[in-house]
């Protein structure tokens, strides 16, 4: 009886040869790849939960160890540094390569990364996102990486960047700000291209950061643990109402930004710390500084990349990436009455006095509302 790869030579002709001499060629790969530590690189976008997702990751760093993973390696000062370089810096990829190495042992050697600014930078429509990527694949050399990515769409991701420039400070209005980025386009697809031409699309994982794939506010966090290969059950995936980075109510943002010129630096992290403990915004709270029109022809400038990310990351030839349904275009929010913001404020001097809180502007709070009985 012949032997199964005598016998294919023997059927196949040629392509049998072929076949015989690729196999240790393919034996080698299959042994690199099964000797590869794996790494899951999540690189944003941002506005998408990116913070939730690093706080998770540290607070369960041991539960994620036991489970085989390392989570967010001590990395991200020498990240940061290569991301603000105008170039490629060898010894510094050398230097990232070497922390992540570290930090691999024999029961824990897959590795979870987490960093939004390794998509490029958002005032710039992500157009250094394939630079990035290329600096990436060098500090990654040796790891079967795998790229995660969530999305969201272009009006929602606009409007919730408004609202973290307000947060650092700026005290522009929705209009003067799609002034300032009117030359923007995010486009999506080429953002993901950028990072599979260097990894491979097969090893891109793309999410839809939208309510109807994430329905509770824990969704998130679970789908990214799942993707990790951890699963969630088990893990710490609460999250505060005044955690890093959350979003401002409607009332909160206006009261920060007629108040931002007025204050300094830490006067308005402190003013933003405690309006985000005292009139947070609820989950899935939505309010629109786009009316109907505006919204759709912002959607229409980015329909024809949508639809390449719908077909090419979800297999689906209807074009539809994202659900836009009728009762969002209800028109912009009105700004809050002065009635509003004061009785805010007022919540806000009431809740402070109770912690009697130790900062310069928790101090000034109390001083006012004494003043006000």
């Amino acid at each position: 009886m012949q032997k199964p790869l005598a016998l294919a030579r023997k059927q196949m002709g040629d392509i049998g040869t072929d076949l015989e001499a690729g196999l240790p060629a393919l034996r080698e790969a299959a042994r690199k790849s099964a000797r590869e530590p794996s790494l899951l690189l999540h690189i944003g976008t941002h506005k998408t939960g990116s913070t939730a997702i690093q706080r998770a990751l540290r607070k369960n760093r041991a539960a994620l160890h036991k489970r085989g993973i390392v989570s967010q390696p001590r990395c991200n000062d020498a990240l940061r540094a290569m991301l603000e370089l105008g170039e490629m810096d060898a010894s510094l990829c050398a230097r990232i390569a070497g922390q992540l190495a570290a930090f691999r042992t024999a029961k824990a050697s897959s590795l979870v990364v987490s960093n939004e600014g390794l998509c490029g930078d958002p005032l710039l429509g992500y157009r250094n996102a394939p630079d990035f990527a290329r600096r990436m694949r060098s500090c990654t050399a040796g790891y079967k990486v795998t790229v995660l990515v969530y999305i969201r769409r272009q009006d929602e991701f606009i409007e919730s960047l408004y609202t973290q420039k307000i947060h650092e400070g700026h005290t522009l209005t929705f209009e003067e700000f799609l002034d300032q980025i009117s030359g923007l386009v995010f486009d999506w697809h080429a953002l993901l291209e950028s990072y599979a031409e260097v990894f491979g699309r097969e090893n891109i994982i793309v999410r839809r950061y939208e309510k109807r794939f994430m329905p509770r506010r824990e969704s998130l966090l679970e789908d990214f643990f799942e993707i990790t290969g951890a699963g969630h059950a088990g893990l710490e995936l609460r999250q505060g109402d005044a955690a890093p980075n959350a979003g401002y109510s409607r009332i909160a943002a206006e009261i920060a930004r007629q108040c931002n010129s007025h204050l300094g630096t830490e006067e308005r992290r402190e003013m933003r710390r405690v309006l985000q403990a005292s009139i947070p915004k609820k989950p899935h709270e939505s309010y629109s500084h786009m009316d109907g029109p505006a919204r759709a022809s912002l959607l229409a400038r980015h329909e024809a990349s949508n639809a390449l990310v719908a077909r090419d990351y979800f297999g689906d030839t209807t074009g539809r990436l994202f659900e836009f349904l009728p009762e969002e275009d209800a028109g912009i929010a009105s700004a809050p009455a002065t009635g509003e913001m004061l009785a805010a404020l007022v919540k806000v001097l009431l809740q402070t006095h109770a912690r009697r809180p130790k900062s310069k502007l928790g101090r000034a709070l109390v001083r006012l509302g004494e003043m006000m009985k």
